[in-house]
């Protein structure tokens, strides 16, 4: 995903289009979430623009980002230990297997359903060498849904 940046000079104005969602960051940190529509910025800010029509969003701070209330709302948050795994299905259709770590999807977008897998009971996953091999290990180890 690509955050396109613009800094706001004083009465500089910015439009957010009806798939974006609006970062506004001051100092590093971020400040507000903008929706739709034009924005007058303040001498300071920058602007990040993100499209809400690719489902996952990534940020070199999503660590940080994850916790913010102002993201709350918009945010799916899944963060897998090292043993977790996580089946993902987009509007339906099967999208992939998320490893260990912190991601993000936007909600409201598509439909998401993420299962959380055990890799611990499926040792056959740490030796998979393709994705369709490691849904079969999962598949065939315990299971528990979480969204």
């Amino acid at each position: 995903m690509t955050m396109m940046i613009q800094k706001f000079g004083a009465f500089t104005s910015a439009r957010v289009r009806s798939w974006e969602l609006g970062l506004v960051f001051r100092d590093g940190e971020l400040e507000d979430v903008l929706g739709p529509g034009r924005h007058i910025g303040r001498y300071g800010r920058e602007l990040g623009l993100v499209s809400l029509a690719e489902a996952w969003f990534s940020h070199p701070r999503l660590d940080v980002l994850v916790k913010s209330p102002l993201l709350a709302e918009h945010l799916m948050v899944v963060d897998l230990a090292d043993h977790e795994r996580a089946l993902v299905w987009l509007d339906g259709r099967f999208e992939g297997i998320l490893g260990p770590g912190l991601h993000a999807l936007w909600k409201g977008v598509r439909e998401a359903r993420i299962e959380r897998v055990d890799a611990r009971y499926g040792a056959q996953v740490a030796g998979a060498r393709s994705p369709s091999s490691i849904l079969a290990a999962c598949l065939g180890g315990e299971r528990r849904r979480t969204h």
